[in-house]
């Protein structure tokens, strides 16, 4: 458990949370790292939960009686939270999550528009428009993710994520980042 956790920051924990959070802040110049951070922070969740697995195996309470029943009460309030926010049994909750592994790997898998020429990627001038910025995903005129040349439904790619968007060139990654989210929300809006 102290590994999990660790002390002085160096838990697994605290290390996986601040590996995501670092692929998060470059993930506007390196969109694949929004990916990485994603997978990374369930990562961390799931070690969160290794951790009070583990707390639990270790720690019999003491010879407290109320600390076994105060750690039972504090699982079945997680569970009933997760109940309210994923479904209303055990079962529905873990086919949300496969679901939800199932978008993540088509979010994962999505076709990227990039130059093999690793040379292309950069300009040795800083100044000048850096080729992997604007490297994105592949979509269709809705913005729809593409998977192996198809259509993804119920994928959106917007903002920074966008094959061919260079925010800094351009300098309007904000507007970008709203327009198409307004666009994604209109098509949304008008399947209903």
């Amino acid at each position: 458990q102290k590994a999990l956790e660790g002390g002085k920051g160096m838990g697994a924990i605290y290390l996986t949370d601040r590996a995501s959070s670092a692929l998060d802040s470059i993930s506007d110049a390196l969109p694949e790292a929004e990916a990485l951070a994603s997978r990374l922070a369930e990562v961390k969740y799931e070690l969160e939960d290794i951790a009070v697995s583990v707390g639990a195996l270790v720690d019999d309470g003491d010879g407290d009686p109320t600390a076994k029943l105060d750690k039972a009460e504090a699982r079945l309030d997680t569970i009933a939270r997760l109940k309210r926010k994923y479904g209303s049994t055990v079962e529905e909750i873990l086919a949300f999550r496969k679901d939800a592994a199932t978008k993540l790997e088509y979010i994962d898998t999505a076709d990227l528009v990039y130059t093999e020429n690793r040379q292309a990627w950069y300009d040795r001038d800083l100044f000048q428009a850096q080729g992997y910025e604007s490297f994105g995903v592949r979509c269709d005129e809705n913005f729809n993710a593409q998977r192996a040349g198809r259509t993804v439904e119920n994928l959106y790619a917007i903002g920074a994520c966008l094959a061919g968007f260079n925010g800094i060139k351009d300098g309007c990654g904000a507007g970008v980042s709203m327009l198409s989210a307004l666009h994604v929300s209109d098509v949304i809006i008008k399947k209903k």
